[in-house]
């Protein structure tokens, strides 16, 4: 068998051998397959940067370059952040660029022949820019999925956080307005799971929700938890079933979560707090709570009900039987036929829902609809056929008493409105504001300031066909607010914001916060403050 093996193997190596003599006794000559292909260009820029080192549009910038050469004139472009500059001149070794109107910063780029040379950042100076008396240094590991001020001036930040400035909070953090870890928050091991929303209570005391099994080791949570003012949970002894056979005094009772209101079967994603109320939207299906008295230590007695996205409780949890629910039935009334995205509970107890839905409480309600303080749809809401796609966001100004709206739509109410629209209170789109439509991503969240600006984020390229790396501020009209858009890209996704002052003079400023990775190009840690000067 080896023989015959290796007598194979000798054949074919001398069949090869045979073909490449041959190969080599009538070589055939080919055609160049690059002959006529294009020149390389050997242009490069120098690490040095530019003179000056930034400006504003209209201002002349050098930058120095090498290769350049004279017959090149009319092949050239130079791109300032993908826009481009009018040339006012270059040498061999220099190139001077008029900075054209609304240009951010960015990186700068030479087209030669169809050629592209990249080139060193620059930056522009602009009425928005980071604010230099925040300083978050790491920022978070994790995502921040909700900023809550609180009333000694500082924020906490909640969401699936590992890590704060490289120290650990499992959940949650509170930092002062420099961006510096402050407070006494000692939520121990946190959750099992993660937290989405928070709000905090007349008390002092915090609610937590979104998808969470147990709290520094305490079981039996679904959803929700009560938190001590400092981010502790807050527990209570109940008295249990004992079997007579069982003769152990610790069976007897219990140590469990205080908050008795129970979401399962999906998670919360938003919480409302009035009058003496807990207001929870999410993803659940199911309502449930424990009868401690007739449980034991080893099996806890649980009931639950069906309940869908939208659930009122009192503080202790219990369900309120009068929002939303049919009491002969023993069932709350049906929600959306889709998710909802976002919502906010106005101060008359009304809430505003959106999302992704077509029907609510199975009546027509194109993925947004107001809910009365009962739970029943407000017929009084006028968003006539709502919006034609998903709404992703919703934010409401007390000031300007509008409501701004961002998703993937194209109308709302049979009107144009690209991706964004500002609503009036009673849900009617204001026609003053005009989106100019955004590219390369859509718009995840907007706010609008005191002032009328309108701060929008998400994953687009540009607005009305100008460089906006992810980050943009409008005027109330819809247009981009001039001065305000010399930034550069804001690479990541923004949860949430809100507006906030500077250390720097009061100015105003905002706070941005979520799985932001760079801004500017810099690290940014999840978290990001910006001035308006």
């Amino acid at each position: 068998m080896m023989n015959k093996y290796f007598s194979i193997v000798l054949m074919t190596a001398v069949i090869l051998a045979g073909t490449v003599v041959s190969c080599k006794k009538t070589a055939d000559v080919y055609e160049d397959p690059y002959e006529g292909g294009q020149e390389v260009i050997q242009i490069d820029f120098l690490s040095t940067p530019p003179t000056p080192e930034n400006g504003t549009a209209g201002q002349e910038m050098t930058f120095s370059v090498k290769g350049l050469k004279p017959e090149m004139k009319d092949q050239i472009t130079f791109l300032a952040n993908g826009m481009a500059a009018e040339i006012s001149g270059y040498t061999d070794s220099t190139i001077t660029i008029l900075l054209p109107e609304n240009v951010s910063s960015g990186g700068a780029s030479l087209r030669v022949g169809g050629q592209i040379f990249p080139g060193p950042s620059f930056t522009i100076r602009g009425k928005l820019l980071k604010d230099p008396s925040f300083n978050a240094g790491t920022g978070a590991r994790g995502v921040i999925t909700q900023i809550l001020p609180v009333p000694n001036g500082n924020f906490v930040l909640a969401g699936p956080i590992f890590s704060f400035q490289g120290k650990d909070q499992n959940g949650l953090v509170q930092i002062d307005p420099t961006g510096k870890t402050a407070g006494n928050f000692n939520p121990g091991k946190g959750p099992a799971g993660t937290i989405a929303s928070i709000l905090r209570l007349p008390s002092g005391e915090y609610l937590a929700g979104g998808i969470m099994s147990s709290y520094n080791e305490v079981d039996g949570l679904n959803g929700l938890v009560l938190l001590n003012s400092n981010a502790s949970i807050k527990t209570r002894v109940v008295d249990l079933y004992v079997s007579p056979n069982v003769s152990d005094p610790s069976m007897a009772t219990d140590t469990v979560s205080w908050f008795n209101g129970n979401l399962t079967t999906g998670g919360v994603s938003k919480l409302f707090y009035r009058n003496d109320q807990i207001t929870a939207v999410g993803t659940f299906s199911r309502y449930g709570t424990y009868f401690y008295e007739r449980s034991t230590k080893d099996n806890k007695l649980f009931d639950h009900i069906p309940v869908e996205q939208v659930v009122r409780m009192d503080l202790a949890g219990n369900l309120d039987s009068s929002y939303s629910y049919d009491r002969t039935t023993r069932q709350a009334l049906p929600g959306g036929n889709g998710s909802v995205t976002d919502a906010f509970l106005q101060p008359d107890g009304k809430l505003v829902l959106v999302g992704d839905f077509t029907t609510y409480r199975g009546k027509p309600a194109n993925r947004i609809v107001r809910l009365n303080a009962d739970g029943t749809p407000d017929e009084d809401f006028k968003a006539g056929t709502g919006a034609d796609d998903v709404i992703y966001s919703i934010r409401y100004n007390a000031v300007t008493k509008k409501y701004l709206i961002s998703g993937n739509f194209s109308k709302f109410d049979g009107q144009p409105s690209e991706k964004m629209a500002l609503l009036d209170e009673q849900g009617g789109l204001d026609p003053s504001f005009k989106s100019a439509g955004f590219s390369g991503g859509l718009p995840t969240l907007g706010l609008q300031l005191n002032n009328g600006l309108i701060v929008v984020t998400g994953s687009f390229d540009s607005y009305n066909g100008i460089v906006r790396g992810g980050l943009a501020v409008l005027g109330s009209n819809g247009s981009l607010a001039p001065g305000y858009n010399a930034t550069g890209k804001l690479n990541g996704f923004v949860f949430d914001m809100i507006e906030t002052k500077s250390g720097i003079g009061g100015l105003p400023a905002i706070l941005l916060a979520g799985q932001i990775d760079t801004f500017e190009g810099e690290p940014a840690g999840g978290i990001l403050k910006l001035v308006f000067n």
